[in-house]
């Protein structure tokens, strides 16, 4: 009995990393859900109607984002898109970090490199996130129409460490 509690523990404790990495990373859709619901509560629509105002926010917010740095051709646009989707991503990443680092870091200065880092690490992965529907730019695409280079061995019995 307490070999399943233990495993459900460290499992439920994974979902919980899992659930706050992911909000960390859609920061910005998160934000936009949240202020739109608020605000759809705020006008009186009611809790089902602002939920499922702020609910239907996310995903379009998300959508938009990346259709809108899919689309983009010049790196101007695409770097005011990123910065629009990353800066978010970034500060949640250092306030989650922080609030974890006073848990763990006795040092201010260890704790201050932890939550850099964290936010780098989120903000590098909120990246990956949004590039990964990107289109590859012209240069990409060239190289990507042109044959592979043929690789030959220089050795004539085909055994790469052999002897002439």
């Amino acid at each position: 009995m307490l070999a399943i509690g233990l495993a459900l523990n460290i499992a439920v404790v994974g979902l919980f990393c899992w659930a706050l990495f992911s909000l960390l990373v859609h920061a910005l859709p998160l934000f936009v859900a949240v202020s739109i619901g608020m605000a759809a509560l705020h006008h009186g629509v009611g809790v089902t109607s602002a939920l499922l105002a702020g609910f239907a926010a996310a995903p379009l917010t998300l959508a938009v984002c990346r259709f809108a740095f899919a689309v983009a051709q010049s790196a101007i646009p695409r770097t005011i898109v990123a910065v629009i989707f990353l800066v978010p991503a970034a500060v949640a990443g250092y306030h989650a970090t922080l609030a974890l680092s006073y848990l763990l870091a006795p040092l201010s200065s260890l704790r201050e490199v932890c939550v850099w880092l964290g936010a780098a690490f989120v903000c590098g992965i909120a990246w990956n996130r949004l590039a990964l529907f990107a289109a590859p730019s012209v240069v990409g695409r060239a190289a990507c129409d042109q044959a592979p280079p043929v690789l030959r061995n220089s050795v004539s019995n085909g055994y790469p460490f052999a002897s002439r």
